[in-house]
């Protein structure tokens, strides 16, 4: 099938999944371009589609100086590392793969020295899978906690990854707990309108993830094809 086929087919599962959902949310589709060509990004972006994910620091700069022009919002979805954060830092919209405080407090000292304000969100382990970083839920409010202390970071939700499955059925449970954790932890917030996102759903559980709440869903193959 063609991109143009992919995208529409995937607007309308996304358009379907809102309707089924009790948070009738809008959503964002992040299109994971991650070892996927410039070519396909081109032509997604000539069909409308605007948020770009990439897990590779080098990558996602390599891409990122041949759309000077285009207005894509860009996102780091991958794991993050801290003697990258300094490149990070100020050339994405959003990081969504935050897992330690450490982390947190780093990408928040380098915004400050760039005098910018990076926007970020909280990885939950939320499976508690030893092969995954990130968050217990206990520790999500002590770290939410930390960070009304940093002001060059905005904490905009929630990130999970939870297991590979060929049913997005069975992923139903942890994206159930991530819209309750994002709920319950919205109240100790300083800045509860803003702490308003869930990126979680991939190709395989996307739909069940947008009726339980999500706002973000990162599609890669369902979207862009096989990778190179």
């Amino acid at each position: 099938m063609s991109l143009e086929n992919n995208l529409i087919n995937i607007q309308k599962k996304i358009k379907n999944a809102v309707e089924r959902s009790p948070w009738k949310q809008s959503v964002e589709l992040i299109a994971v371009s991650k070892l996927q060509s410039v070519g396909k990004i081109k032509e997604l972006y000539a069909l409308g589609q605007r948020s770009f994910g990439e897990n590779y620091l080098q990558e996602l700069q390599e891409k990122k100086s041949q759309f000077i022009q285009e207005k894509i919002v860009w996102h780091f979805i991958g794991s993050l590392q801290s003697k990258k954060i300094k490149k990070l830092v100020g050339n994405v919209e959003y990081i969504h793969s935050i897992d330690r405080l450490e982390h947190l407090i780093a990408v928040n000292d380098e915004a400050e020295k760039q005098k910018k304000v990076q926007k970020v969100l909280l990885q939950v382990n939320v499976a508690e899978e030893d092969s995954k970083s990130g968050f217990d839920r206990d520790e999500l409010e002590s770290v939410l906690l930390e960070s009304e202390n940093l002001n060059s970071v905005v904490v905009a939700g929630l990130m999970a990854m939870p297991p590979l499955v060929d049913d997005g059925e069975d992923n139903r449970i942890y994206f159930r707990a991530m819209r309750k954790m994002l709920t319950e932890l919205s109240s100790s917030t300083r800045h509860p309108d803003q702490f308003i996102n869930l990126s979680m759903g991939t190709s395989s559980d996307f739909e069940v993830a947008i009726e339980e709440g999500a706002t973000m869903v990162r599609v890669g193959s369902e979207l862009m094809g096989p990778r190179n």
